[in-house]
């Protein structure tokens, strides 16, 4: 289908889609995995993932650039635009100098990200845009812990590349404040399957149907169920007693401690959207006044919801990884308000991996790059 964007001609691969070209890090698949969210979900058809924050939900997919497609949205972020040299609108820009980072702001064969995803552009920018923390460059924060790496020991900053080089492409998704903390409440000493099967029947008994237009239409015309169902929300799960969301959602003895969240969020005792002015000592202490709510899910509430990078959570997988393959290394304070991204490398690469291989690793990729 043609479209006219600011003038010029363009080829939309479909109804439905709003394309938008990243200059900056993003792989859709690293986010989906990194353990952040547990409600984006692949969507067979090659339709992409399903994204939904409260009443909002869209498909994004990552598609390969092509020139002759002009992009509905240019995304860069403010931190860098000392680095761009050149126009949006060419097909070719001046080198970046990445000080030791591997890529800037442009896949392998130099060319920005590019998505698709199922909303207006209106909805970019009023949902998606944040949701995707599109106001702060990842590229930046690569550069600055490569930075940080040059003043510490050359055997740890060397393990901390190399699971940023595979973590290339993660950003920290701006979550809903409610699901998060709700979501990560039910993680507690569960696997990730069970945890997005109590997710899934939660809301399926007690969400609300999402209205999306545009992605309605794109599921309709893949003979998809466009029926789609938000999560649900403090006040719904307020009324709901603990032993029927046990009963419904397998959530064990979690159930209590989401009931009594719900209620006092429902309630104004506590306001999610207010504590976002705290700073991240007090916003941590105040979510882990919470029943059933320790440091770690505090943390992931911090990071996943209010974007704040200074916090890092800590699991099973991040403690063990820390000991067997960084010696007890404290990673956390040396990186300080970028040891939250840090972190989900880390998480990333334990998921894929598992800990005490990460000097295997690294060897064996030396001994790659010098046989070429």
């Amino acid at each position: 289908m043609d479209f006219q964007n600011n003038g010029k001609p363009g080829i939309r691969s479909n109804d439905g889609w709003l394309t938008v070209d990243v200059y900056d890090d993003l792989n859709l698949t690293l986010i989906a995995e990194s353990g952040q969210t547990f409600r984006m979900k692949w969507i067979s058809g090659d339709l992409g993932y399903l994204v939904q924050t409260e009443d909002h939900a869209a498909l994004v997919r990552q598609v390969l650039y092509d020139p002759n497609v002009t992009p509905d949205v240019v995304e860069i972020p403010e931190t860098l635009e000392d680095l761009w040299h050149g126009s949006v609108d060419e097909d070719s820009w001046e080198d970046v100098p990445t000080k030791g980072v591997d890529h800037v702001y442009r896949t392998s064969d130099g060319n920005p990200n590019r998505i698709q995803i199922s909303c207006s552009e209106e909805e970019w920018e009023s949902v998606w845009r944040e949701w995707f923390d599109m106001d702060r460059s990842y590229v930046k924060l690569r550069e600055r812990v490569c930075e940080i790496g040059r003043g510490i020991d050359e055997g740890i900053s060397l393990k901390v590349n190399t699971i940023m080089t595979h973590g290339e492409g993660i950003r920290i998704l701006r979550q809903d404040p409610w699901e998060t903390l709700c979501t990560f409440i039910i993680s507690q000493r569960r696997s990730i399957p069970s945890i997005k099967t109590s997710v899934r029947r939660m809301s399926e008994r007690w969400g609300g149907v999402v209205d999306s237009p545009s992605l309605t239409h794109v599921l309709e015309e893949a003979n998809k169920s466009s029926t789609l169902i938000s999560f649900p929300t403090a006040k719904s799960l307020s009324q709901v007693e603990p032993e029927v969301l046990n009963k419904v959602a397998g959530l064990g003895y979690r159930d209590e401690y989401v009931h009594d969240a719900a209620v006092k969020v429902a309630d104004g005792e506590l306001d999610l959207g207010k504590l976002n002015a705290l700073n991240d000592e007090d916003l941590l202490k105040r979510l882990e006044s919470l029943r059933g709510v320790g440091v770690k899910i505090a943390s992931c509430t911090v990071l996943f919801a209010y974007g704040r990078l200074g916090v890092a959570p800590i699991d099973v997988w991040i403690d063990r990884i820390i000991r067997e393959d960084f010696a007890g290394y404290d990673l956390f304070k040396v990186y300080g308000d970028k040891a939250g991204l840090v972190q989900q490398w880390m998480y990333y690469w334990a998921l894929r991996n598992g800990s005490g291989v990460l000097e295997t690793a690294m060897t064996e990729a030396r001994s790659k790059a010098s046989a070429v």
